[in-house]
């Protein structure tokens, strides 16, 4: 009786640390959520458009500056990608200078095994981030590989047609989007027709 009470609480406690592995964090992600909630968006793969031919082994480097409006911990790091392979995301201040320095506050490599949806990573620890304080999340990957875009899937002459930069989802501000090609550092703001490299997030609040 005893071994099978033993051996009960043994099955009992894999399948807590099973489920702790594969859910171990809030879904959707941020963006994620933002949008699958909107279904006049979609997500389509598209060749990176600042492609010089001589250049394509170069790394491209594209997210956004967020600024949270409440102090949150980032516990999961995730990215939508068309292309199977591991992509290293990137999280420094919102000062340029700390990315071009590499002055990093965090460095994580994602491995995609599935194009077709957000593919996560925890963060061990979790990372806090400071309410109104800002912040550059980017996904690097090589300019001969293509990225996905979300994009407005249909005009509406009184409606909306693109995405207004900053972009407020719940917690997070989308301040202005990111890129850095060769030798280009340049945040993108007002109205946006496609927001290309999904990187996304998954956090909490921290109270």
């Amino acid at each position: 009786m005893r071994v099978l009470i033993y051996f009960i609480a043994v099955v009992i406690l894999v399948s807590c640390n099973k489920k702790e592995e594969v859910e171990p964090v809030s879904s959707p992600g941020f963006l994620e959520g933002y949008l699958k909630a909107n279904s006049r968006i979609g997500v389509s793969e598209v060749n990176e458009p600042n492609v010089n031919p001589h250049e394509k082994e170069l790394d491209i480097y594209r997210g956004y500056y967020i600024v949270p409006s409440s102090n949150i911990k980032i516990n999961a790091l995730g990215a939508r990608m068309p292309e199977k392979g591991t992509y290293e995301i990137t999280v420094t201040s919102g000062a340029l200078w700390d990315f071009v320095n590499r002055d990093h506050i965090l460095v994580d490599s994602i491995t995609i095994g599935d194009t077709s949806k957000f593919q996560f990573k925890s963060v061990d620890q979790g990372l806090a981030l400071s309410a109104n304080n800002r912040y550059l999340i980017a996904i690097k990957y090589k300019k001969h590989n293509s990225v996905y875009e979300a994009k407005y899937q249909d005009h509406q002459p009184n409606g909306v047609n693109s995405f207004l930069i900053p972009l407020v989802i719940n917690d997070i501000e989308i301040e202005s989007l990111f890129y850095h090609g060769t030798r280009d550092y340049y945040p993108v703001k007002g109205g946006i027709e496609a927001i290309r490299g999904l990187v996304d997030f998954k956090y909490e609040l921290i109270k």
